[in-house]
């Protein structure tokens, strides 16, 4: 200490045994001891430490910058770098007994740990190995520690990604995703940013001026492609063909001959090219999952993945004389169209309804819902639409209760499955309007199998409406492609 002089650079390791002062906006001033007792007090901005809240006591931190003497007589860096150190065998016991993370847990514990498995500790704790570190501590304080050094781990992914530029929302769906390993993944690769929605012209700024990516290196044109596929996203198109990938990247690279390079990588990662059309790699698995749910589907899966009685067709004739009660009890006939519809729907595990305006289609679901529960066990009918506009349609039309897809999906999260109280029920789920529907909203989670939830969907489209973009085209192709029944 008594050689150092102000304004002298300066690299220590701190451990931090205070925090004195966080700013609202990020920087933080803190304190902390040196392996050697040496006490130095730290002053990081906004640029360094972007989040204030995270720098906690017992965390070990790398800093360097000018040394200067702060009012108090004592040693302060202003710190030009500030890098989270990750526990290592020379300070695990340190930051065990230091970290606020693993209050409880004293040096004499510590030290045993260390003891008994030395350098073999770390990856032990990495591992989650709860079998060997309870032979020395506690199931509850080995959980402790195993979870503090995983969070140690990922807010030192966090803190680099912040130090780089990444917004907030953005640096935490990396580390969400990645884990520990964000900061690997992204130095391999920086362009993997724009898959979490990061802007085009901030990656590429920062992949060609901190990572020194040349503009002709592959993953910079490879990116070009993936970026362009997800402009052609936020304006509906789950997929581009070949020349409109080609102009994009015209913006994108705004370089002819790196444009033509871009078109010529073939295989990737990140897409998919069949034929003329491109497509990403997360919007192939989507639509797949959606063909090969509604194929299951089609097939009268049942949530444990087979088939049984309960999805057995009912017989032709039972619903031919279920509508024909229903016509006597209104007082009107079907026209052959919309009875054809309604045998249709009764039979089928998916069915589509179409037909243009005033063609009958509300006529065809009241009558078929009088179908259902004549020649089913107790059905649970749910009427589902895209808007609210359209689930109020639709209840006026039958006398049923509606609601749109997003209230739906909320109510199974929310509710148990229902009580078949010595009966099997069967749900029957019918929906308006799903020429508009989207991709992403027939992919949410919420809409997979579960036991006791087992739809028996019907789709309707109105005649001669078209679907706006490409990503709303799943009741489109299903009619192209026969995948369903369709009745006009």
């Amino acid at each position: 200490m008594s050689q150092e002089t102000a304004g002298k650079e300066v690299a220590v390791e701190i451990t931090i045994s205070a925090v004195r002062s966080r700013g609202r906006r990020g920087g933080v001033i803190v304190s902390g001891r040196t392996s050697a007792e040496s006490l130095y007090v730290a002053r990081c901005s906004w640029a360094l430490i972007p989040d204030s809240s995270f720098p906690d006591v017992g965390q070990i931190w790398a800093v360097r910058g000018t040394l200067g003497v702060n009012q108090q007589r004592e040693w302060q860096i202003e710190a030009a770098h500030a890098e989270l150190v990750p526990p290592s065998s020379d300070n695990i016991v340190a930051w065990i007994t230091q970290s606020s993370a693993c209050r409880g847990i004293g040096v004499v514990k510590a030290q045993r740990l260390f003891d008994h498995y030395g350098n073999r500790l770390i990856d032990l704790i990495a591992q989650r190995d709860l079998g060997a570190l309870t032979s020395v501590l506690s199931a509850e304080a080995a959980g402790l520690i195993c979870y503090a050094f995983e969070q140690y781990r990922l807010g030192e992914s966090l803190v680099w990604l912040r130090q780089i530029g990444t917004p907030p929302p953005i640096a935490r769906k990396v580390v969400d995703i990645y884990r520990h390993e964000a900061r690997a993944k992204v130095e391999a690769n920086p362009y993997s940013l724009l898959a979490f929605e990061a802007q085009w012209k901030w990656v590429d700024r920062l992949s060609r001026e901190r990572f020194n990516i040349s503009e002709d290196d592959p993953r910079r044109l490879e990116a070009g492609v993936e970026e362009a596929l997800y402009r052609g996203l936020k304006h509906g198109h789950t997929c581009l063909p070949r020349n409109d990938i080609k102009a994009r990247l015209k913006t994108l690279l705004r370089n002819p001959v790196l444009v033509d390079e871009a078109m010529k990588i073939g295989k990737s990662t990140q897409y998919y090219e069949t034929g003329d059309l491109y497509q990403s790699v997360g919007m192939e698995l989507m639509e797949r999952e959606i063909a090969e749910r509604l194929l299951d589907i089609l097939g009268g899966e049942t949530p444990e993945g087979g088939t049984s009685s309960l999805h057995a067709r009912p017989d032709q004739e039972a619903v031919e004389s279920a509508i024909t009660r229903h016509e006597r009890a209104e007082g009107f006939r079907l026209s052959p169209e919309q009875r054809q519809a309604v045998l249709c729907s009764a039979q089928a595990h998916l069915s589509l309804l179409r037909g243009g305006t005033g063609t009958g289609k509300a006529t065809v679901l009241k009558t078929l819902y009088d179908v259902l529960e004549t020649i089913q066990e107790r059905p649970v009918i749910h009427q589902i639409a895209l808007t609210g506009n359209a689930a109020q349609r639709m209840s006026e039309a039958t006398g049923r209760p509606a609601s749109t897809i997003t209230a739906f999906l909320a109510s199974l999260e929310s509710a148990p499955p229902q009580p078949r109280h010595g009966g099997r029920r069967q749900r029957d789920v019918h929906g308006r309007h799903h020429s508009l529907l989207s991709s992403h909203t027939i992919y949410d989670p919420r809409n997979a199998p579960r036991p006791g939830r087992r739809p028996q969907p019907l789709a309707t489209h109105r005649a001669g409406t078209r679907a706006p973009f490409a990503r709303r085209q799943p009741c489109h192709s299903a009619i192209r492609t026969d995948c369903a029944p369709a009745m006009v």
